[in-house]
């Protein structure tokens, strides 16, 4: 350890290195080894996983700024409650940020980062591959919004006033849980991402409260088309496919053209699983 701050390198194979804070101190334990440092001692942690599958977590409130780095293969890194900075390199790597507002670059590879209630205000880019954002809501209502912004995407969340900033994320996938939720879906035009995944329900089953969700078409001429697919609903001509699942027959889904010359068309098999608006 050097000014403070402590680095722990792991190997060329599969480690798993933890980070635990344990009454006043934090122990950073190698997997076979372990480094006891007192917290006011340490002011930066920095993880490098290096090559193989790497498990790089931490248990408990740790406070402590983390620089946790998975490096080649495929890792899961859990970052601390500071705000962090988590780095997938190449691979397939999943990743989740914790309270604090983190900074997370996935790296190459078909990535996948996982955002919970309670987590903060995160950055993330995805780079090469195909990547995706697991954003998980809570058992209450709320309104989220989906939206563009400088060839961003934007995740915006009512409670605890949240904004996840994403760049290079090709999906983005929100199970709403229970609650009466507000959905928004906005032109996500310039933007990576192709695809928006809203699971309504809750356990698996429909949720038995009334959500929204509203899709908002581009200010071009657009061709929607809102059909079903082995029991979802699926709205396509939008620069994001929006696939909608576990909907309630009394949920509401809202199509709007937003300009142009738009032409919205709703099958029937779509109308039977939820109730369906549409206008230009």
């Amino acid at each position: 350890m050097r000014g403070g701050r402590l680095q722990i390198n792991g190997t060329a194979a599969a480690d798993t290195l933890t980070v635990i804070r344990d009454g006043t101190s934090s122990v950073y334990d190698g997997g076979g080894w372990n480094v006891l440092a007192t917290a006011p001692e340490v002011v930066d942690v920095r993880v490098l996983g290096h090559g193989g599958d790497d498990t790089i977590t931490t248990v408990g409130s740790v406070t402590t700024p983390l620089h946790l780095d998975g490096g080649d293969g495929n890792d899961t890194i859990t970052g601390g409650y500071a705000a962090d900075v988590l780095i997938g390199g190449p691979g397939d790597d999943v990743v989740q940020g914790r309270p604090g507002s983190d900074q997370v670059i996935l790296g190459d590879g078909n990535d996948t980062f996982v955002w919970n209630p309670g987590d903060a205000s995160d950055v993330i880019d995805g780079d090469a591959g195909s990547d995706t954002l697991v954003f998980n809501a809570a058992n209450v209502g709320e309104v989220l919004e989906l939206r563009a912004s400088a060839g961003r995407a934007l995740v915006l969340r009512n409670v605890g006033t949240v904004t996840t900033d994403t760049g290079g994320i090709e999906r983005i996938m929100v199970p709403a849980r229970g609650g009466n939720d507000l959905i928004q879906v906005g032109d996500l035009t310039g933007t990576a991402v192709t695809q928006v995944d809203l699971d309504l329900g809750s356990v698996g089953a429909p949720d038995g409260l009334q959500d929204v969700v509203t899709v908002i078409g581009s200010p071009s001429n657009d061709n929607i088309a809102v059909g079903a697919d082995s029991g979802a609903v699926v709205v396509t001509g939008l620069p994001a496919l929006v696939r909608i699942t576990l909907a309630d027959a009394f949920d509401r889904l809202d199509v709007l053209g937003a300009g142009g010359l738009d032409a919205i068309s709703v099958a029937p098999a779509a109308a039977a699983l939820m109730t369906i608006t549409a206008a230009d």
